[in-house]
This record gives structure tokens, sequence and C-alpha cells, in this order.
């Protein structure tokens, strides 16, 4: 797992009680290992669903940021502007997918936080086109990339930890809730995913 310095969520625990131990109230002893009146039984954590895309990364997320920025600048620009297909993108627009990916997930981390489950998506193939990534200059995007995904991470990390079991609303059509700590996996997966086809 990647060195992600964000506070891991801290499910709730019941507190501990000890078996046979006896406390002294108004001269008298308790046991404790009778058994004692019920209480309300306390809600199992629900288990989290998988990220889509596993996060492999192994170095820290700053380090992962700088290496990614260093192979991209080795990229030929004759490269950067080809599309396989008219239909595909170029590797200019993939790394612009990536921009918009990070723009929308920080928007996540942040409404998540005052108004928590809230429907935030964006329509990638229009951002794609609308924004006109084959016309920029590679090197902004790359410049825009890295910045926002340092912002990203800096944000992600500053989060409380009782934040991260907030949810947000991810689907297209029907709600489809996911915790910040879910989308934050995920996100460094999408990112690894997407890269690989420029690489």
């Amino acid at each position: 797992m990647n060195e992600l310095k964000v506070r891991k969520s801290e499910k709730s625990e019941s507190p501990e009680v000890g078996e046979g131990r006896k406390t002294q109230k108004s001269g008298c002893l308790k046991d404790l290992s009778q058994p004692q009146p019920h209480s309300q039984p306390q809600s199992q954590p629900q288990p989290q669903p998988q990220p889509m895309y596993p996060n492999t990364i192994t170095s820290s997320i700053p380090e992962f940021i700088d290496e990614t920025v260093l192979k991209l600048n080795n990229i030929e620009d004759s490269d950067w502007e080809y599309k396989p297909d008219p239909h595909k993108w170029s590797k200019k627009e993939v790394l612009g997918h990536l921009i918009d990916s990070a723009m929308t997930n920080l928007r996540r981390l942040v409404v998540t936080q005052y108004e928590p489950n809230t429907k935030i998506l964006y329509r990638q193939n229009e951002w794609v086109g609308f924004q006109q990534y084959q016309h920029a200059s590679v090197e902004d995007i790359i410049t825009l990339w890295k910045l926002l995904n340092r912002q990203y991470h800096r944000t992600a990390s500053d989060l409380p930890a009782e934040s991260l079991q907030l949810t947000c609303d991810t689907g297209s059509f029907e709600p489809e809730l996911h915790t910040l700590e879910f989308l934050i996996r995920d996100y460094w997966g999408h990112q690894q995913h997407h890269l690989r086809q420029i690489f």
C-alpha cells in the first residue's frame, strides 16, 4: 500500500469489559463476572467494497507524482497528439482526463464534508472534448496534472478521521454511495490505470 498521509478511519470500539472484575461502591463489592442487564448490541461496521482500480503505488504519493512527471517529460512531442483511432483519446487527452478526475474528486473531498451524499459526477468525454486538451501545450497539461494531484493529496491527507466515513453519491442514475476512504484509494488506482495507457 502506498504511503498515503491520510489518517486511517477509526472504527468505533466498544469499551473493554473485564471479566470477573470487582469494583468498590458504597462499601460493597459488585461482581462483574455475573450476568449483567442486556445492553443494545453494537452495530457491526459494514465491509468496504474493493476499489474498481487497485492501488499498487509502493512509494509515497509525492514521490509517485514526481516520478510520473519525469516519465511524462521523456515522451516525444510527436507521440502526445497521436490518436490510434479518431474516436480514441491521444496521450494528451488521457492526461487531460486525469486532470478532470482530479478536479472532480477534489470537489468530492470538500463537498462531502459539509453536504454528505451529494451527487458529484462528470461526463468524461464531454469534459475532455470541451476543454480541447488536444490543442493545449504538453508543458501546461503536465504542470496542471502535477499541481492538481499535489493539491488532492494534501487535501486527502488533512481529512479528519471521522470524515473518511462520510459518503458521496457517484452514481450516474441510481444512487451509488461511497465513503471518502474508498474514493481516495480508488482515485490513485484510477490514475495508475490511465497512466499505463500513456507509457
